[in-house]
């Protein structure tokens, strides 16, 4: 998972954004280049390989369509705006008239509106349709799989499943990972998914080991797609189990949390017959050790008021709701008719606990007489992820709700991210002086900011100018072109791409 060595880039096109928490102006990627992809591809492989490393078995299975079932769209061609819209064509799906994509990019290509959508349908051999890939198949694909599963076993299986165009006909299919430790369950594993699979043809067979260089190829195959196909509705999707590849970790919470922070900071292990060495990914490191809301602004006493603030809600508000959800909706009604019946003190004339928990809620929450449904659900929804996480710290974190016991986990959660931090900025500086050679107007408060332009905006021309930055792309893209899969028909396709 380690990136190229190259100081302040990951990126082709890095941008800006703010943290909506903290306020915080942060670099992140673009997420479409090359370098993102591989990235991407890069993570999700590794962590395949770390969820397959703690099953017995690991199977393989690729989805397809036959022509009867398989998802269509129409185009509809805008002479006036010269653009294509395409409609879905598929009664099945309940998705009949609806818009899936918009193509604004034909005429990089071809002049001709009428000429680029009959070469594209030929290509496609669907009768003048474009076939796209639908998550709601997938979904109920793996409903099926579960439940035709209980019928021979108990066993709870894990899974990754990813979306893909083929290369010559851009025909959707999709290619599944299962995971699973009983006999049982791989005797009967095949046959389960062929039954849950009955819209075309199903490959599968048991994974022979390194499954991650399967995933790899499948993620980066996106990238010889035209890309109106990379938008809105028909953008080739990947999902996976709910905390996927903690699975070894969570075997080793008690000796996680009896160990020290750098342990689990610097990790290293044997994955695919290869020595490892690498840090926790976000995933990993907010569910042993998470992040309250603004964490990186609070003190000391906020963050653990904001930890531990579930049991302050139902010591103020009792044990009678069943959901987070029902509770974030009742503290919701209480500030708000706080913000319009308050005493001389701003808070309604009731006991001390709830008046603390109005008072810690009331942040942030802006009444007005245009306060809308949205605006309701918004904050609704706020609330509860505070305290969703305010339980996970109460229920997984902490072994029981002792004061002893709950703060030496926040003090844990503390030295981590202390200590994360700084073995971030280690990295970050050894990458810069490592690459100093390459930076032409090498100076410390430059290097720790990426040029901006006069709209506060990453600027690339500067950036490109720069000898690590024209490394970075060079590499990037020799790393790219290496992985991609059907490298021939990729390069065929290009008429297609802009």
């Amino acid at each position: 998972m380690s990136d190229i060595g190259y100081p302040l880039v990951k990126c082709y096109h890095p941008r800006h954004v703010q943290n909506k928490y903290t306020g915080e102006v942060i670099q992140v990627g673009c997420g479409v280049c090359k370098a993102c992809l591989k990235r991407r591809a890069d993570k999700m492989s590794f962590l395949c390989a770390i969820e397959e490393q703690s099953h017995k078995y690991c199977m393989f299975a690729t989805l397809t369509y036959s022509n009867d079932y398989i998802p269509r769209m129409y185009p509809e061609v805008d002479n006036e705006l010269r653009l294509v819209r395409w409609y879905s064509y598929c009664d099945r799906l309940n998705e009949k008239g609806k818009l899936m994509t918009v193509d604004y990019d034909y005429w990089h290509k071809c002049p001709s509106l009428d000429t680029y959508v009959l070469m594209l349908t030929a290509k496609c051999k669907l009768d003048g349709y474009l076939s796209y890939t639908s998550k709601r198949d997938a979904q109920l694909f793996l409903k099926r799989v579960r439940k035709n599963l209980s019928k021979y076993s108990d066993e709870k299986i894990r899974y990754y499943i990813v979306s893909e165009y083929g290369p010559k006909t851009f025909r959707a299919h999709y290619h599944v990972l299962f995971f699973y430790d009983e006999v049982k369950t791989q005797k009967v594993m095949s046959k389960v998914i062929r039954q849950a699979w009955q819209f075309g043809r199903v490959d599968c067979s048991l994974s022979r080991g390194k499954c991650n260089s399967y995933v790899a190829r499948y993620v980066n195959s996106n990238y010889c797609l035209p890309r109106f196909l990379g938008d809105m509705s028909t953008k080739p999707f990947s999902c996976h189990s709910i905390r996927f590849a903690l699975g070894i970790h969570q075997s080793q919470k008690e000796e996680i949390y009896k160990g020290s922070v750098d342990d689990f900071i610097y990790q290293s292990g044997e994955l695919n017959g290869n020595y490892v060495e690498f840090m926790p990914w976000r995933n990993l490191s907010c569910t042993f050790f998470p992040k309250c809301k603004g964490y990186s602004r609070k003190s000391d006493t906020e963050l653990w008021q904001s930890y531990n603030i579930l049991l302050e809600v139902k010591k103020a508000i009792g044990y009678s709701f069943n959901t987070i959800i029902d509770y974030a909706r009742c503290i919701l009604d209480l500030v708000v008719t706080a913000k319009f019946s308050c005493d001389s003190l701003g808070l309604p004339c009731s006991s001390p606990a709830l008046n603390k928990v109005i008072s810690y809620f009331s942040q942030g929450i802006d009444i007005n007489p245009y306060y809308s449904d949205y605006l309701a659900d918004y904050h609704t929804n706020s609330i509860a992820r505070e305290l969703y996480i305010s339980r996970h710290f109460l229920t997984f974190v902490c072994d029981n709700d002792s004061y002893h016991e709950r703060y030496r986990k926040f003090t844990l959660i503390r030295q981590f991210w202390q200590r994360y931090d700084y073995a971030q900025l280690v990295g970050m500086y050894t990458s810069q002086i490592e690459n100093r050679h390459l930076i032409s107007n090498y100076d410390w408060y430059y290097i720790n900011k990426t040029p901006l332009d006069s709209c506060g905006n990453v600027d690339l021309s500067q950036l490109s100018k720069e000898l690590f930055y024209k490394r970075f792309v060079i590499k990037s893209d020799e790393n790219f072109e290496k992985s991609i899969k059907h490298k021939i028909q990729n390069d065929v396709n290009g008429f297609f791409i802009n």
